[in-house]
C-alpha cells in the first residue's frame, strides 16, 4: 500500500514539475488534466469528512483521546466511502483521488493503533498533509480550508494541519505555546 502512494506522491510531484512527458513530446505541465465540478453527493461526502477532521482536530487541541478516537473513526468511515468514482475528471486525477483516500484510511489506522498523544499526534501531522493534497487533488469547493504550521511542534522540527478558519488551533502545542501557527496556504476552489 505504502509503495502506491509513493508512486502516486512521486508521478503526482513530476507532473507538478513539468518532468513527465506525454505522448506527442508535450509535458505533463503543458497539458492540463480536465477537472469538472464535482457531484453534489460528492461534495457532501467531503464536507462530511472535513468536519471530522476539524472535530479530530478540535480533540487533539482538547487533549480529549475519547474525541480523537471517536472523529478518526467517523473520518476512517468517511474518506473510505469517498464516492470518488463520482468526480467529473480526467481519470489520472480519479486515480490519485483514490491513492489519495485509501491512504488517510491507512494512516487513520496508524492513528488510532498508537497510544501515547505524542505518538497520536506525529501520525495526525502525516495525515493532515494527505487530506490537504487531497483537497487540491479534487477541488473541494465547499468552503476556505486554510493550510497552518508551527514551527515549534515536536522539537521545533514544525508540524502542519488545516482548520475551516484563519483562527489558530494548534492541534500539537495548546497548552505549551497555543498561539503557535501561521498560514502556509489556504484553499479556495469555491466558485466566484
Amino acid at each position: 500500500m505504502k509503495k502506491i502512494v509513493v508512486i502516486g506522491l512521486i508521478m503526482l510531484a513530476a507532473c507538478k514539475n513539468g518532468d513527465v512527458k506525454l505522448s506527442g513530446g508535450d509535458s505533463a505541465s503543458s497539458v492540463a488534466l480536465a477537472k469538472g465540478s464535482n457531484s453534489e453527493d460528492f461534495s457532501s461526502s467531503l464536507s462530511g469528512l472535513m468536519s471530522n477532521y476539524y472535530e479530530l482536530k478540535k480533540g487533539f487541541v482538547l487533549e480529549d483521546t475519547l474525541l480523537i478516537a471517536k472523529s478518526a473513526m467517523l473520518l476512517s468511515k468517511d474518506a473510505d466511502k469517498l464516492p470518488i468514482q463520482q468526480m467529473k475528471a480526467d481519470p489520472t486525477i480519479i486515480e490519485n483521488a483514490k491513492v489519495s483516500s485509501q491512504s488517510i484510511v491507512s494512516q487513520i489506522q496508524g492513528l488510532l493503533g498508537e497510544s501515547t498523544l505524542e505518538n497520536k499526534r506525529k501520525e495526525f501531522q502525516t495525515l493532515s498533509e494527505q487530506l490537504y493534497d487531497l483537497i487540491r487533488i479534487v477541488q473541494y469547493d465547499k468552503e476556505v480550508v486554510y493550510h497552518f504550521t508551527c514551527s515549534k511542534a515536536f522539537d521545533n522540527n514544525g508540524a502542519n494541519w488545516l482548520n475551516n478558519s484563519p483562527k489558530i488551533e494548534n492541534p500539537y502545542l495548546p497548552k505549551v505555546t497555543p498561539a503557535c501557527g501561521d498560514i502556509i496556504d489556504s484553499l479556495d476552489f469555491r466558485k466566484k
